[in-house]
């Protein structure tokens, strides 16, 4: 079944979950301007001290639908807390298997009255996912 793994728990085989919608933010450049009086346009110095771009950190957000029977719910919830949540992890999408992310997860709330039990799993990832034979980085 399609899913996500965070550290040692695949989204499907340890908690239930049923992968409806993924995505990952571009990482955004880190961009310098300095406007310098008597000169034309903007200087950039985004590569000055490294001299290379540098980029911040991107957002993996997944939704995700809780199988199971609604009274499992709230016990299901609280392992995928205990779990996964504020710790960081080397992330792996089934969709992308040779590549980890790796960064800071959180568990969005669980409103326990709705029909069905929909979770959101947020990442503040770093800007590079590296392959996991350890041969490189790539965005």
């Amino acid at each position: 079944m399609n899913g996500i793994t965070y550290g040692n728990y695949h989204t499907y085989t340890a908690f239930g979950l049923f992968l409806k919608h993924w995505e990952i933010t571009p990482p955004a450049p880190r961009r310098h301007k300095v406007t310098i009086p008597g000169r034309h346009g903007a200087l950039d110095t985004s590569k000055t001290l490294t001299g290379e771009v540098l980029y911040d950190n991107r957002t993996l957000t997944a939704i995700f639908e809780m199988m199971g029977a609604r009274e499992e719910w709230a016990g299901r919830y609280s392992e995928i807390l205990q779990a996964i949540h504020g710790k960081e992890l080397q992330i792996i999408l089934d969709d992308d298997p040779d590549f980890y992310y790796t960064g800071f997860v959180e568990v969005g709330d669980f409103p326990p009255d709705n029909a069905t039990a929909i979770i959101t799993i947020t990442a503040d990832v770093y800007p590079f996912k590296r392959e996991r034979n350890g041969e490189g980085v790539k965005m």
